[in-house]
């Protein structure tokens, strides 16, 4: 759950959007304990980088089995994702920044 929590506050800010809407946050709970899934992050805002936006949704896979299986997983492939090259980390700037 931890991970899956983490993968929806990244989609959160790299989207500017909930990963799921509803009048209450128990009906987006509902929608995600039932294994729907969000609208992808590349379509809810297509400055989201292909790689970022595929770490995302793994991290929010609705099988637990399909997520990364720890936080560290997690830190691994966003760590990997950032080193090459460094101007990702302008890229993310710019896209926090848009949503501002």
């Amino acid at each position: 759950a931890d991970v899956y929590t983490l993968g929806a506050s990244m989609y959160e800010l790299v989207t500017g959007r909930r990963p799921f809407s509803g009048s209450s946050v128990h009906s987006a709970l509902i929608k995600a304990a039932t294994g729907e899934r969000p609208v992808h992050p590349k379509v809810q805002r297509s400055s989201v980088p292909d790689a970022f936006a595929a770490i995302i949704w793994k991290a929010m896979e609705p099988r637990p089995a399909d997520r990364y299986q720890s936080a560290r997983e997690l830190q691994i492939a966003l760590d990997g994702w950032l080193r090459v090259p460094v101007e990702r980390w302008a890229l993310l700037d710019s896209i926090v920044a848009d949503l501002f």
